[in-house]
């Protein structure tokens, strides 16, 4: 199986919308394109700003002043903040982080 990227690109696919691979063949080869399309296409995506070359590239249908940056507040991202900051010189352990948990 390891000499077959098709496989191993459908695999990826079927991980991210967790579905067995099974399911993913019983899809149309149009939704199963659709989907692999997108899944590739998710790939190319900055992990900090969350955007595409293409979106910033003339040549490729997208504008070199594609986006404005602007500045936003979280309520949720400060509250981690106060709390890393609060706890960062405390012998916790590795491993340890700081979530949100929904009061009742």
């Amino acid at each position: 199986m390891d000499d077959d990227p098709q496989l191993a690109l459908e695999l990826d696919v079927c991980r991210a919308y967790q579905i067995p691979h099974s399911t993913f063949l019983a899809w149309s080869k149009d939704d199963r394109d659709k989907a692999i399309w997108q899944y590739v296409r998710d790939r190319t995506r900055c992990r900090s700003c969350g955007t595409r070359p293409d979106e910033w590239s003339a040549e490729h249908g997208g504008h070199q002043h594609a986006y404005t940056a602007a500045v936003a507040r979280c309520r949720g991202c400060e509250v981690l903040e106060a709390e890393r900051d609060r706890i960062k010189d405390k012998p916790l352990g590795g491993g340890t982080y700081v979530r949100l948990e929904r009061r009742d």
